[in-house]
């Protein structure tokens, strides 16, 4: 059994569904630098991707500069897609 599962089960907790999502800022923020950005997130939410790569990173702190890439992934088939 995993951790993740053996810690729910011991301090009953349901388990929840995995999201994935993409963080557009990171850092701490006062709320005026975060009400400067959300005007612009309506329009940043209507545009689409395409994700060729994933990225595992060990994120030591919530600070990014001490983030490192433990490895990466193509997302693309052998074929070209």
């Amino acid at each position: 059994m995993d951790a993740n599962a053996l810690a729910r089960r011991l301090f009953h907790q349901a388990a929840e569904p995995y999201r994935p999502h993409l963080s557009v800022v990171y850092g701490e923020l006062s709320n005026e630098p975060k009400q400067e950005v959300i005007p612009g997130l309506s329009a940043f939410a209507q545009q689409s991707f395409q994700a060729d790569r994933v990225h595992l990173v060990k994120a030591c702190s919530l600070e990014p500069r001490d983030w490192h890439e433990i490895s990466s992934a193509s997302l693309s088939r052998a074929n070209g897609r």
